[in-house]
């Protein structure tokens, strides 16, 4: 059985608002729906999407914001995993950079990004 395409409600569903008016989106939440299994393939296809922000005239820490998120252990317990803060065009950018065979079609319907409109997470 395959993976259902995520459509753009799956996406603006997971998106978050900052205090100050920002939208963004958890690396954590969005991997699954771009089909990754795993954090470490997911962490390339950042990568790549960093180099892709700067190769296009973007500052990177800017869409790319480093974080943490507390989850809960099988046990009970809890531990801090690393995250990423990920602005429209990070998204973007990281659904266009498929890491073995993670391809999405259909990224510009999903994360419709315009010249001049990428909002930055600040």
């Amino acid at each position: 059985m395959g993976k259902e395409i995520p459509t753009t409600l799956d996406f603006e569903r997971i998106k978050q608002i900052s205090p100050y008016g920002a939208e963004y989106w958890s690396a954590r939440d969005l991997a699954p729906l771009l089909g990754y299994d795993k954090w470490q393939n997911f962490e390339v296809a950042i990568k790549r999407g960093i180099t892709a922000c700067e190769q296009v005239g973007q500052i990177a820490k800017d869409h790319f914001t480093g974080a943490g998120k507390m989850v809960t252990l099988g046990s009970g317990a809890q531990r801090e995993v690393k995250d990423y803060i990920l602005s429209r065009l990070a998204c973007y950018l990281i659904a266009r950079a498929p890491v073995k065979g993670h391809y999405l079609s259909g990224v510009k319907t999903l994360f419709p990004v315009g010249r001049g409109t990428a909002q930055r997470l600040t």
